[in-house]
């Protein structure tokens, strides 16, 4: 979008995949997904299968290593312990550490996300409107209803949220701020880490001219499970956290919450706000205005005439302020209304004196079918050598009536199978009269019926 490169792309370990991103992306981060990992990790190490196994809890410390030395030091003693050096795998995912291990990916933003399975949800999204029979002409129009239905759920999600306000656990700036300033669904996220941070303890490690260095974690851990959070340029009061929850998910951490209230810093500082957490990230705009030099009306997309709508929405929220201010935008949208209105007219004429434009038509048909990756609906395995005898084996037959499908012991017309019938359907029946008279005489002597 707008000629850049995404800052990174979350897929499976597609190989095919993994070479067009270095050719196509070059400048992108290419982060595999951590659950098609974990599915493949079972599949080739045994001990994974239990998780309650002493691999398993290895390679979850493993996993969660904090610095790239410790991780290659607890590399080599997992595999090492384990004997696991002749693992295929493992050497190959070891070689493609930088791609999954969450140690080595500490510098990029992901919004909270590592795996693919927000993206494949577009498939569950699209259920019920689109299906594998849908034609294109059919398919495009259920896609704009489908757009529709998401934009409809998020209007829905936007009215509670400038409608109700969240409950709150303290009257501190911080918490009164954010509970403005986030969504709902935000907010629930960054006040579990505010709730946490009050019961976070610390210790001091080192302290110099320009920054403090503390170990944060929460009281009831030990304190080789708390994280260095650095407090450094006492001007700007910039805190990094060894977590790096803020450079991944996108809001601090507990540590770096409990860390302002040490430091005393009951507000919060806007560069730990992300616009797109906001209330108001829906009205912002979402194409350059630098785009807007070489404007072409042929061009104006959908999300154009949007954001068009959301700056009209807030310059009335803003000129509703005042008398004076609504006359003066009153005003000034009724005489541009009317120069539009000129204007457009006048076009409109010069475009009917011009000759008419013979456009081609290009027929559009649906795509040719591709074979796709995974196991085909219509099973097409080699049956192995027992299957096929077992196939081919020749079915018994009833020795009463020669048909196929019974025993003699079970055929309808064996007169003692005809004759146990008979015995028990007239047992049934007599069990039912038997009941309901028995049932009848109660009623009759309790007086109840």
């Amino acid at each position: 979008m707008f000629d850049k490169h995404p800052q990174v792309i979350i897929t499976d370990m597609d190989r095919a995949m993994y070479n067009a991103i270095k050719i196509v992306f070059p400048n992108t981060r290419h982060r595999f997904c951590s659950w098609h990992i974990n599915k493949h990790l079972i599949e080739h190490v045994y001990d994974m299968r239990d998780t309650e196994s002493e691999f398993a809890s290895e390679y979850k410390i493993w996993y969660n290593s904090r610095t790239i030395e410790h991780c290659e030091v607890l590399w080599k003693e997992l595999i090492t312990g384990f004997k696991l050096q002749n693992n295929k795998w493992l050497s190959k995912m070891w070689n493609l550490r930088h791609h999954w291990v969450p140690v080595y990916l500490k510098d990029i933003f992901v919004a909270g996300m590592t795996s693919t399975g927000r993206s494949e949800s577009i498939n569950s999204f699209f259920d019920g409107f689109v299906n594998s029979n849908t034609q294109l002409p059919e398919f495009m129009v259920q896609y704009e209803k489908a757009l529709l239905t998401r934009r409809h759920s998020e209007e829905v999600e936007d009215y509670k949220t400038l409608n109700s306000a969240p409950v709150l656990l303290s009257n501190t700036n911080i918490e009164i701020y954010t509970s403005k300033l986030y969504t709902r669904a935000m907010f629930k996220l960054f006040q579990n880490e505010f709730k946490q941070s009050l019961e976070c303890g610390h210790q001091k490690l080192t302290s110099s001219r320009n920054s403090c260095t503390y170990l944060v974690g929460l009281s009831s851990e030990s304190v080789d499970k708390w994280y260095k959070v650095v407090y450094e340029d006492f001007e700007s009061n910039s805190i990094l956290c060894e977590c790096a929850k803020f450079e991944t998910d996108g809001f601090i951490c507990k540590h770096i919450i409990h860390m302002f209230f040490k430091k005393q810093m009951f507000d919060l500082p806007s560069k730990y706000i992300i616009k797109r957490w906001t209330i108001q990230a829906r009205h912002m705009v979402a194409y350059e205005k630098g785009s807007l030099d070489n404007f072409n009306v042929q061009l104006v997309t959908p999300i154009m005439k949007w954001d068009l709508s959301n700056l009209c929405h807030k310059l009335v929220e803003k000129a509703s302020r005042s008398e004076k201010s609504f006359r003066e935008v009153y005003n000034l949208i009724c005489s541009k209304l009317d120069e539009l209105s000129l204007t457009v007219d006048t076009t409109t004429n010069n475009l009917r004196e011009q000759e008419p434009i013979t456009v081609d038509i290009t027929t559009i048909r649906d795509p040719i079918q591709v074979r796709t990756k995974g196991r085909p609906k219509i099973a097409t395995r080699m049956h192995s050598s027992i299957e096929i005898s077992q196939n081919n084996l020749k079915k018994r037959t009833c020795g009463a009536c020669g048909n196929k499908g019974h025993y003699s012991t079970t055929c309808p017309k064996n007169k003692k199978v005809i004759a146990k019938s008979v015995r028990y359907f007239l047992i049934n029946i007599i069990s039912i009269h038997l009941i309901r008279s028995i049932n009848l005489l109660f009623y009759i002597v309790t007086g109840c019926r």
